[in-house]
């Protein structure tokens, strides 16, 4: 009987490249992925051995995980996914995204290849290695070797790379993995996860009316700048970057709904300060206008 041909796996990526661990010399690693143009609803359940350290160059991507939680990953910024975690990426937020990835064992780091002694994979560990996805701000040099990584991902030779390039490249990992786990240096403390949960709770509360974020830190007790790092590090997005997509939630399930509120009417009720600015947003965020969605 004739075979069944092997079903075609569904694309990711405009434009992907993925290198294993063995094509660097460096055991540990378990990839190297550069993409371009990411199409994130295509990407399923899934989970690594090692951790992943994803970094984000450009557009923003929503990133769901086991449990219930999500993150909106934006550019210029990492996301540190902790071994067997399984998440998936929920939807794109912000095209065209651009981003690079490595997923490493540090459990095994150590062996052939590794540029690192134990004592500095100890430092790496504790940095690096969480229980709970964490979201964190590019530095200025994480960035710059970010670009180069996705550059020299995508200039990688198909054949096996010769010794100088192969030592190029884990040395601009190994950079890599050290300028994210000092990005890390300074976290929030549980207080401050408090702290956030406070402020979605208010701001759930009160989407649809005009909210100040420096009354909403005072309400919740902490400074402005505490917040905001706060709230960043716990859900990938500024105070008013996850307001204003609370609000267009709202609205786009009023839109899709039996009742018959006009679209001033629903910009009104979902805290929207213009009818002009709600039009101008849910456009920006969905490709379509409001009468668009109305009528399916």
């Amino acid at each position: 009987m004739p075979r069944d041909k092997p079903k075609p796996q569904p694309r990711i990526s405009l434009r992907e490249r993925q290198i294993s661990g063995g094509e660097t010399g460096w055991s540990a690693l378990q990839s190297i992925t550069a993409s371009e143009g990411f199409l994130a609803e295509r990407v399923d359940w899934h989970s690594h051995e090692g951790v992943e350290v994803l970094m984000f160059l450009r557009g923003a991507a929503e990133y769901e995980f086991r449990g219930g939680r999500r993150l909106v990953l934006t550019g210029d910024h990492i996301l540190i996914v902790p071994p067997g975690l399984r998440h998936r990426a929920a939807r794109d937020v912000r095209s065209p995204t651009v981003h690079s990835s490595i997923t490493i064992d540090l459990d095994g780091a150590a062996r052939s290849g590794c540029p690192f002694t134990r004592a500095e994979l100890d430092w790496l560990r504790t940095r690096l290695w969480g229980t709970r996805p964490e979201v964190r701000a590019m530095t200025p040099l994480l960035r710059r070797r970010a670009r180069v990584l996705h550059r020299m991902i995508h200039q990688h030779p198909q054949h096996a790379p010769a010794p100088d390039e192969a030592a190029v490249l884990r040395l601009q990992i190994a950079g890599i993995l050290i300028e994210a786990a000092k990005a890390g240096e300074g976290l929030s403390s549980g207080r401050e996860a408090g702290l956030v949960t406070a402020a979605i709770a208010h701001l759930e509360l009160h989407f649809d009316k005009p909210l100040q974020m420096d009354a909403v830190a005072e309400t919740i007790g902490c400074s402005r700048s505490r917040f905001y790092a706060a709230f960043r590090r716990e859900t990938g997005m500024s105070p008013n970057d996850w307001l204003l997509r609370l609000r267009v939630d709202k609205a786009l399930a009023l839109l899709a709904g039996d009742a018959t509120p006009s679209v001033r009417e629903i910009a009104h009720a979902t805290g929207f300060s213009s009818h002009a600015y709600f039009c101008q947003v849910i456009r920006k965020y969905t490709g379509r206008s409001p009468g668009e969605h109305r009528t399916g």
